[in-house]
């Protein structure tokens, strides 16, 4: 995600392509875009790995089985990435593996807090998110890494 002007977004391709995959290398707008859709993506991150989770647990807990659970559901409207490629790897299989803090998403939806203030933008789901990894970070877990990431 890289804003800016376009013509040094275009000088500064192969650079980044030697650090990237090419079809994953965006140039989205000028200067501060790349934040702004950063933002908007960990976003969704956080509400859909803590959703992910907390639905899980309960169905769990209800008398589903996790793996059941995750075939019919990654087929179905639940769909995402996360429940795909992360959560098998970082929290189904007991292991959760380190990969990006609880204070470092709680930092980064406090930015986007911030940002919909700034733009007279109601994100409430965004705001309960935070306060569930806030409530994380009470237990002592803000500087241990979330699952799924």
């Amino acid at each position: 995600m890289v804003g800016g002007e376009r013509e040094i977004f275009e000088q500064a391709l192969p650079v980044l392509q030697s650090m990237g995959k090419k079809e994953n290398i965006f140039y989205v707008g000028s200067n501060g875009v790349g934040e702004i859709v950063k933002i908007v993506n960990n976003i969704l991150c956080g509400a859909i790995a803590a959703t992910i989770a907390e639905s899980f647990v309960l169905g769990v807990k209800a008398g589903a089985d996790v793996e059941t659970m995750a075939k019919v559901i990654g087929v179905s409207t639940g769909a995402s990435w996360q429940l795909s490629n992360q959560f098998p790897l970082r929290a189904f299989n007991g292991s959760f593996q380190p990969g990006f803090m609880t204070d470092l998403l709680h930092k980064d939806l406090g930015l986007a807090l911030d940002l919909a203030a700034e733009n007279t933008t109601p994100i409430a789901m965004t705001a309960l998110t935070r306060q569930m990894y806030e409530m994380a970070r009470a237990e002592g877990f803000g500087a241990k890494t979330i699952p799924p990431y």
